[in-house]
Formats: structure tokens, C-alpha cells, sequence
């Protein structure tokens, strides 16, 4: 198999270096992927979870659409979960929970609040924690993926989506990446700690495969696997996407018939909320 794997004409350096700088003018891109896992989360301990994902990415106006699917367990109790995610804009973050079950009684995804909130567009107050927050839809991180990895194995040209690509085997600098989140960070005028960084990331092992397209120098595909040991016990993610529609992603519009997420005692009846143990005057 490897005889009849065309070789890179390119060295791998110079590749990553052209990739940094056509990931960097991407202004949209289509995303589908899988990922699995393991250990505690803020979903609950002893977390088993296969991932599902798909959507797109609008740099303009930093916009970003996701589906995304959760199925496994957590404390050893089922868990699912069907959810859409659009950040159309910096104060503009829609979700619509479609499916959610969970066995686990501890879990946040147990509250009843949540069963209130089922199948319906909600729109997140300016000024929120967001859905979003947590996958910031900018093309910067896909910039990440040339600009802090480094090259263990040239694999050679091999074919995706049609498409002629470099393949590599590879590991993130952890260096490369704390100074590109350090730089990132100061570009919006955001704290880094990067004694809290080393504590958190220091001991976390990042290993994958990266395709990128070998006459566009865009990335086509992305597989990590990530392993913290600074937790106990240790958690790993792995994951596996694919980009394509490169510049060409439809445009993000926000759901027409999203509604304002309320309180929690605007959505339960007043009746709950009465004063209790109340006696009539005599």
C-alpha cells in the first residue's frame, strides 16, 4: 500500500505555511464530523459519549450553524441529545433542543426546566453565557490546526472528496499553541493565563492526521486524539471532520420563529412561586 501512495512534491513545512495563509482568507466552510468520550464532564461522571456534528462557518459576520448529537452514558445511566446551535452574530445565539433523555438524576440535563425548553428556537439575552461561546465561530481555529501542529509522518498524496491532498501524521506543539492562543487572546483584549494553561494543558497528549487539499492548500480533514492526564481519571476525545465548501457555505439566517428565552418563573405557573405555610387571618 505505501509503494502506491503517490510522494509529497511539496515538504511538509511549506505546505503548513501555505495552508496558514489560505485557511486565513477563508471566508466560509461546510463542517461534518464524529467524535467519541471518555471520562468526567460537566454532563455528569464516568462519561461514554459518541458525538455527532455538522454545520458551517461565515467569517464575515462571525456566524456559525450546528447540529449536534450526543448518545451514551453518563454514571452509567443512557443519555441522548439532538440539538441546533446559531450564532448569527456577537449578541445574536439561537438553540433549539430537539431530544433530550437522561438517567442520571445528578445530571443538568435531568432538570425540569430543560423539559420546558424542548423543540423550540429560543434566543439567547444579549450579554448571556452562550451555547456558542464555547465553539467561537472563527476561522482562526481552523488557522490553528496548520499554524501549532508539527509533522511526525509525511504519508504521501492521497485522494479526498476528489480531491489530490498531503497527508500527515501529527502531534500539536504545545508551545505553538500556547503562544498562538497567548497572541489570539491579546488581539481581542482577553486575559491568558498561562500558568493556569500549563496546569490545565501541560500533561494533555495531542495526536492526529491532517489532509490538506494539495493544490488549494485548504484543509480537507482533521483526526485528533486528545488525552488529559491532568485529570483524574484521565479523559480522552477523539474526533474526525471533514471541510468542504470551501468559500462557497450557504449564508446563515436566524429562525424566523425563535422566541425570547424567559425566566424560569415566567416559564412555570404562578402557583408555584405562592408563599407557603400561609395562615388566614382570624
Amino acid at each position: 500500500l505505501a509503494a502506491c501512495t503517490p510522494p509529497s512534491p511539496l515538504p511538509p513545512e511549506q505546505v503548513l505555511e501555505k495552508t496558514s495563509i489560505a485557511m486565513h482568507d477563508v471566508q466560509s466552510v461546510r463542517f461534518e464530523g464524529a467524535g467519541k468520550y471518555e471520562g468526567n464532564s460537566p454532563l455528569g461522571p464516568q462519561s461514554i459519549l459518541d458525538i455527532g456534528i455538522q454545520g458551517r462557518l461565515q467569517r464575515e459576520h462571525s456566524q456559525l450553524q450546528l447540529s449536534l448529537s450526543l448518545n451514551g452514558s453518563t454514571a452509567q445511566q443512557p443519555l441522548e441529545m439532538d440539538a441546533e446551535i446559531i450564532v448569527a452574530g456577537p449578541e445574536e445565539t439561537y438553540f433549539n433542543v430537539t431530544k433530550l433523555t437522561s438517567g442520571n438524576p445528578a445530571s443538568p440535563l435531568s432538570s425540569p426546566f430543560l423539559e420546558l425548553l424542548l423543540k423550540q428556537w429560543w434566543h439567547l439575552p444579549a450579554g448571556s453565557t452562550s451555547p456558542g461561546t464555547s465553539v467561537t465561530p472563527d476561522p482562526m481555529l481552523l488557522e490553528l490546526q496548520s499554524q501549532a501542529i508539527r509533522v511526525t509522518r509525511d504519508l504521501g498524496l492521497e485522494t479526498i472528496n476528489g480531491a489530490s491532498s498531503y497527508h500527515y501524521e501529527t502531534e500539536i506543539d504545545r508551545e505553538k499553541l500556547k503562544s498562538f492562543l497567548e497572541q489570539l487572546a491579546n488581539e481581542r483584549n482577553q486575559p491568558f493565563d498561562a500558568v493556569q494553561w500549563d496546569k490545565d494543558f501541560g500533561s494533555t497528549e495531542m495526536k492526529g492526521e491532517v489532509w490538506i487539499d494539495a493544490a488549494t492548500f485548504y484543509l480537507r480533514r482533521v483526526r485528533w486524539n486528545i488525552v488529559r492526564n491532568s485529570q483524574q481519571p484521565a479523559s480522552s476525545l477523539t474526533f474526525d471532520i471533514v471541510f468542504s465548501d470551501h468559500n462557497k457555505a450557504p449564508v446563515i439566517t436566524p429562525p424566523a420563529e425563535a422566541k425570547e428565552l424567559p425566566s424560569l418563573p415566567d416559564l412555570l405557573p404562578p402557583s408555584l412561586f405562592a408563599p407557603t405555610g400561609e395562615t388566614s387571618s382570624e
